[in-house]
């Protein structure tokens, strides 16, 4: 050993190993022996301009360099792959991200022949930089290194931590007087002196240097080292940089209170060749209001070292968890990565005493290679044998081709000594290449099985193997049914942490081996309940001949000759692939919790991702809430019989005891069991049924017992019991009906939040609009049902709510308390807040107008959706009306109670301008001929909110055969229409709400209904007057008013049948009529066109024109005036709209202006009484 003065010192490393590989070259072999003079230290100018010029930075002092991150990359750039480039972290604002870099540094000298740097060696300022610039002059080979793209473009100018490096190096690691023994080189400095301190010695020489005795004591105290150094070193190496170190003291209080998760992981490394097991905690942080995880302690077990015996780790677990009082009822869930699962048995057998519910994770690592090892050894094991014999040739042979280099490039190194199950990857991937290159395979082993060599006998072996069609098409159907366990194991093996991920795929795992073996009927039942004697019931499975073994094996098996593969082989064949599948899904089925059941595992994701996702929580719900139940029975010390085949019976039982009072313990006893005198309680009490059916809900059951459950007194046991189950398990949870309570969810709710079956849609979309002739709604706006309502009190709101759904939504009373407000405020008018179950949403405005999108027309862009406008923003209603007649739309808006500022109407015939002019008292604005119409004259009368018509149909109706069509006569004044609806549309910008509506005959040409399509860019809706009048007559309606597509209904004021609009002694013959225009010959009925509609007195009889305007909608003699005869009062009826189908399209527009309300007129005919109204509850 070199001797040296102490003014010198000299940094030694280890030569390299001689049987090391010529392309692996030992970064020892680079490093270069450096001695540093303590007279000659570089300034700390020089040694800045240099890190600077070397590293491509802009450090403005030394001291910047002491991250770390500036060392790592000079190592990297001398030794590559002396340290993960990607791990250092260059941008350093902690003390966690400074030890981080010190540690990869570590690892690196220790690569380089330094088994030991002492992180204060290089922590301080110029003295270590001016031996490292030494190091690094000796060492660099002058390779090329573009310093700032390798470490990807990062500054390496630390923030100011604000703390002494030293200092706090010293306080984690707390470093000894004493350097280990196997130490050759240990850099010790003290900050305050200016002098390099270095103790050498070689690794050959160790023994010689330190004796036995002191390194055995030193390993010793080494490995008694306290335990909160064990977890900041953990939590440095293997946690994110913003690790939360809470108390142990201040978790164990939290935990008391929640369920939580326990994660157990062995065998953990911590550089040094130390390893220890480290208890984390995974549970929901009230404080925070998010899920944490945390380091709770480390313990040291027998599976950490080759000292102590392990059937005492579980009684050590035990003592640590007992010892740190986690309070071991609540816990929910246990996770441990032992490799061997009889270990992880033995900690959850002495957790479960505690726990029974207790969820077990321990099965899920390992699983995919112990179902391949179960699945190959059972019916496969010669092609086990045969991969182990062909990578032996591989490992051996110095001439192999190209392909058998292919089948063995990307794979592990394969041990012999280790199981199948440790190295199902291997197995996998070579079982898959070698049955896509096999005639390759034999080929090449059929020439080496030639040759003269030690070998031969081998090789021959292997070559008979391969030749056989049987092995071929064992390596061909394994190739297909390995293939999900691949999957699986690459996510174990590669992938990121995710049990949930995990899961699934075990899942789909299950599903597919189920599938290719199991009868149809027997798939769900296994799947649900995971019973494996399924599995060995000869009725269950499908025979040997359908068992599912891919395209490939099929078609080998069609094109091999009788004389390779004759019968027996082939169901020989079939067999061994059932016994694969049987024996793989019994490995699986026993490393699933038997706690989650099919629904957990396909929808574990879709809840952590989208949790307020109404179909994730209607197919939860059901799973949970049993749980819950029986969590509930379990906590009341109610016992249920062992649930039978299916579920009825149990819920039948719960259902029962729920309605008793929760006997015998009532409802208090919801409350979970709180630790006496400080100790655990043994929760024991739980049969063998609950404790397979116990999971991690204590949680979900908490929450609920807080928000309805505690409060319970047991005088209104049985109604507020009503009303939590209504309310909590059908509405909270959106997979129930708001309306009926149903399970068959087919879209959201557009008012609040909930949902609504099928059955309730309908009724929903036919009678929101539906409004009375007060002009409030007919029917509850929550539910569309109800008998009794309630009346908002805001002005222009006509929205109603039924006692049932105010009763059991917001709570018992409310709609008798309710009553005595006056105005009473609608919840949709109040500020936006929740109303316990009674939840508006914040956008419903819009969601009411997609829900009655037109989606029809998909080649069509969708048209503007407006939101609705609160009552109190809204405003008066201004109309332009082309092609009038006698002023229907303004009697309809007036019908429904919308404010009219303004009605501008255009239209030519006299007759029905004077109808118009009469009936509404010359409000009515006549503007003349729509030709005429320019966009000056309009701007002067608008803006416009509505804009309405509809052009004559004469040259449109194919019952007209000198019609004309689109482009010809009155055809063209389709376009005067679209012209000014252009001239009307906001722009884009303009937040104002716009709509239109253009209606016109059914009975027109196909390719005039398309023209007219492509100029309004919709495509039509089409309403029938027969559903709510005594007349036939369908019409086109185009337009972007909302819920236009809603069925029509008609209501309790509409005449269905023609004898209720006949006079006094009149009776109809039939009760519908055909189509009414403006000919009288239309009033006849039947083939022959000789029927008429009436008797009277005896003798048929045409309509009366006042029969024809009730037939219409209009009241009592709308059309009597100017002396006009019955053929003109007709025709201009004939011309009309009807008004209960023009009803039903404007309803909507009753969420965007305002709005009067007034009385039911008193019956008669005399009397017209309009008494405004903005008031209360009918």
């Amino acid at each position: 050993m070199d001797q040296h003065t102490p003014s010198e010192q000299e940094a030694h490393h280890t030569p390299a190993g001689s049987q090391r590989h010529s392309s692996d070259r030992c970064l020892s072999e680079m490093a270069v022996h450096v001695t540093l003079n303590g007279t000659f230290l570089y300034n700390r100018y020089e040694l800045l301009a240099w890190l600077n010029e070397t590293l491509q930075t802009s450090f403005t002092k030394v001291e910047q360099a002491c991250t770390g991150a500036a060392y790592c990359q000079l190592m990297d750039w001398l030794f590559p792959g002396s340290l993960d480039l990607s791990r250092v972290q260059f941008q350093c604002d902690t003390i966690m991200h400074s030890l981080h870099n010190f540690t990869l540094l570590q690892a690196a000298f220790r690569k380089a022949g330094v088994i030991r740097v002492s992180v204060a060696a290089l922590s301080g300022p110029d003295i270590k930089a001016s031996w490292f610039k030494i190091f690094f002059d000796e060492n660099n080979d002058g390779r090329e290194y573009n310093a700032l793209e390798a470490r990807g473009g990062q500054s390496l100018v630390p923030a100011d931590l604000g703390v002494s490096r030293t200092g706090v190096t010293q306080r984690v690691f707390r470093e000894t007087d004493q350097e280990k023994a196997n130490d050759v080189i240990s850099l010790i400095s003290d900050d305050e002196d200016d002098v390099v301190d270095l103790t050498m010695e070689s690794v050959t020489n160790i023994d010689e240097c330190v004796p036995p005795e002191q390194v055995k004591e030193a390993e010793s105290t080494d490995s008694l080292v306290d335990e909160g150094d064990v977890l900041l070193r953990f939590s440095k190496q293997y946690c994110r940089d913003d690790v939360d170190l809470t108390p142990t003291g201040q978790i164990i209080n939290a935990l008391r209170s929640t369920p939580y998760c326990l994660y157990l992981h062995v065998g953990v490394e911590l550089g040094g060749g130390r390893r220890t097991s480290i208890v984390l905690i995974g549970y929901f942080d009230g404080c925070s209001g998010a899920s944490v995880v945390r380091a709770l302690l480390a313990v040291q077990l027998s599976v950490d070292s080759a000292v102590g015996a392990p059937e005492s780790d579980p009684d050590l677990l035990m003592k640590a968890l007992t010892e740190a009082g986690l309070p071991l009822s609540n816990l929910a869930v246990f996770y441990c990565d032992a490799p061997p699962p009889q270990v992880s048995r033995r900690f959850e057998a002495q957790l479960r005493l505690f726990s029974p519910s207790l969820v077990s994770l321990c099965g899920l690592p390992g699983m995919a290679g112990r179902a391949c090892q179960a699945g190959l050894l059972t019916s496969f094991s010669h092609v086990v044998d045969l991969v182990k014999d062909i990578h032996r040739h591989y490992s051996t042979c110095a001439s192999i081709n190209d392909s058998l280099k292919e089948l063995f490039a990307d794979v592990e190194h394969h041990n012999l000594s280790r199981p199948v199950s440790s190295q199902c990857l291997f197995f996998i991937h070579a079982v898959q290449k070698m049955a896509g290159c096999w005639t390759d395979l034999v080929e090449y082993f059929k020439l080496e099985a030639l040759a003269v060599d030690a070998e031969r006998i081998r090789t021959q072996r292997i070559t008979v193997r391969l030749t056989d069609p049987k092995v071929e098409l064992h390596f061909l159907f394994l190739a297909y049914a390995l293939e999900p366990l691949r999957a699986l194991q690459e996510l174990q093996q590669y992938g990121s942490a995710n049990v949930g991920v995990e899961l699934q795929l075990t899942l789909v795992l299950l599903h597919s081996y189920a599938a290719r073996v199991l009868q149809p009927a027997a798939l769900d039942d296994f799947l649900r309940r995971r019973d494996v004697k399924l599995l060995s019931s000869e009725a269950k499975l499908l025979p040997a001949a359908e068992v599912k073994v891919g395209a490939r094996v099929k078609n080998l098996l069609r094109a091999t000759p009788a004389v390779d593969l004759d019968d027996e082989d082939r169901a020989d064949f079939m067999k061994d692939a059932r016994v694969f599948y049987q024996a793989a899904l019994r490995s699986v089925v026993e490393s699933v919790p038997e706690q989650l059941g099919d629904s957990a595992l396909r929808n574990i994701t879709l809840v952590q991702k989208d949790p307020h996702r109404v179909s994730v929580r209607r197919l939860c719900l059901c799973a949970a809430g049993g749980r819950a139940g029986l969590e509930a029975a379990r906590r009341c010390k109610k016992q249920f019989a062992p649930p039978p085949k299916g579920r009825e019976e149990l819920l039948k039982q719960m259902l029962d005891w729920a309605l008793g009072g929760f006997q015998p313990s009532g409802p208090e006893g919801f409350q979970p069991n709180a630790p006496k005198n400080g100790k655990n309680i043994d929760t024991t009490c739980l049969t063998e049924s609950e404790s397979r059916c116990g999971s991690p809900v204590n949680a979900c059951f908490c929450v609920s017992r807080g928000g309805g459950v505690r409060g319970l007194c047991s005088a209104a046991c049985l109604e507020s019991l009503r009303v939590y189950a209504r309310v909590f398990d059908r509405v909270l949870f959106a997979g129930y009906c708001l309306c009926c309570g149903t399970d068959n969810i087919e879209i959201f709710h557009p008012l609040l939040k909930g949902g609504l079956c099928l059955k309730c849609k309908d009724n929903f979309t036919e009678t929101l609009y539906r409004y009375d002739g007060d002009g409030y709604q007919s029917y509850c706006t929550i539910c569309c049902y109800g008998m009794d309502v309630l009346l908002c009190g805001n002005d222009g709101c006509c929205r109603s709510y039924c006692e049932d759904c105010l009763n059991i939504l917001v709570g018992p009373g409310t709609f008798d308390s309710l009553k005595l407000e006056d105005p009473w405020i609608c919840y949709l008018c109040q500020a936006h807040r929740p109303h316990r179950a009674l939840i508006p949403r914040e956008d419903w405005s819009i969601r009411v107008q997609e829900f009655f999108t037109n989606d029809s027309g998909m080649e069509f862009e969708p048209h503007r959706v407006y939101p609705s406008i609160p009552a109190n923003l809204r405003r008066p209603v201004r109309v332009l009306s082309l092609f009038d007649g006698i002023g229907t739309g303004f009697y309809v808006l007036k019908v429904l109670g919308i404010k009219i500022d303004k009605y501008v109407a255009s239209e030519v015939c006299e007759d029905s301008v004077a109808v118009a002019t009469v009936n509404h008292d010359g409000k009515i604005v006549h503007i003349g001929d729509v030709r005429h119409l320019t966009q000056e004259r309009l701007e002067q009368w608008g803006p416009f909110d509505l804009l309405i018509g509809g052009s004559p149909c004469n040259d449109l109706s194919i019952v007209n055969p000198l019609r004309k069509g689109l482009y010809e006569g009155t055809g063209r004044l389709f376009f005067d229409y679209y012209r000014i609806l252009q001239w009307l549309k906001p722009k884009e910008d303009d937040p104002r709400p716009f709509f239109w509506l253009y209606e016109n005959t059914v009975a027109m040409n196909t390719c005039n209904k398309i023209s007219i399509c492509r100029f309004l860019e919709c495509n039509p809706v089409m309403v029938d007057a027969m559903h709510v009048t005594p007349a036939r007559r369908a019409r086109y309606f185009w337009g972007n008013i909302p819920g236009m597509r809603r069925p029509i209904v008609a209501t309790q004021s509409d005449k269905l049948d023609l004898q209720e609009c006949l006079e006094l002694g009149r009776k109809a013959t039939m009760c519908k009529v055909r189509t009414i225009t403006t000919n009288a010959n239309s009033l006849k009925q039947g083939k022959n066109v000789n029927k008429l509609p009436v008797l009277y007195n005896g003798k048929e009889d045409k309509l009366w024109i006042t029969e024809l305007e009730r037939v219409f909608g209009f009241p009592k003699h709308y059309t009597d005036v100017r002396d006009m005869n019955r053929q003109q009062r007709q025709k201009v009826l004939g011309k009309a709209w009807c008004v209960p189908v023009v009803r039903h399209l404007l309803a909507p527009l009753k969420d965007y202006f305002t709005c009067v309300f007034r009385l039911p007129p008193i019956k008669s005919d005399d009397l017209k009484a309009e008494v405004l109204c903005y008031c209360g509850a009918r």
